[in-house]
């Protein structure tokens, strides 16, 4: 069993109250022993739950590439070079905004991906709103079926 899921928010803070009261009590009559054990666990139980709350917290931070820099930065970041030909209404160096539009990218260019910039991407059409999912069945849809053969449409010849 993990031992962070033991020790959540929810019930470390009760925990804490509970056994610091015991305590208190306990050394009121008189066994101080038993209050300094109480004591020790309310410390104990206080430790790990400043510790699931700061690992709960870095978690939340590094989720999606975007809110991370919102967090670290306090607005919203520029779009990657890379990705400036899969969206529209967008300029250039600004920071992003719900106004943007995602566009299907074509077969080259995400095969020309690493998995991270295939992963920003995909996480920046989900912040729009957008399923990438439905992005890319686009794309495979225009995909050449034969890849030997490429297109169908092909150049008209001069006579």
């Amino acid at each position: 069993m993990n031992m962070m899921k033991v020790f959540s928010p929810q019930i470390s803070i009760p925990s804490i109250i509970v056994l610091f009261i015991a305590g208190v009590t306990i050394y009121v009559q008189g066994y101080p022993i038993w209050s300094y054990i109480f004591w020790g666990l309310a410390i104990i139980v206080l430790i790990m739950f400043l510790l699931n709350s700061l690992l709960s917290r870095k978690k939340k931070i590094s989720d999606n590439w975007i809110d991370d820099y919102k967090n670290r930065h306090g607005k919203l970041p520029p779009l990657p070079e890379y990705l400036l030909g899969v969206v529209n209404y967008y300029t250039s160096g600004e920071s992003i905004s719900k106004g943007i539009q995602p566009i299907t990218p074509s077969g080259q260019w995400w095969n020309s991906r690493v998995p991270s910039e295939q992963k920003q991407w995909r996480q920046l059409v989900e912040w729009l709103g957008q399923d990438p999912e439905d992005l890319l069945a686009h794309m495979r849809m225009m995909l050449p079926k034969d890849p030997k053969l490429g297109s169908k449409n092909k150049p008209f010849e001069q006579h």
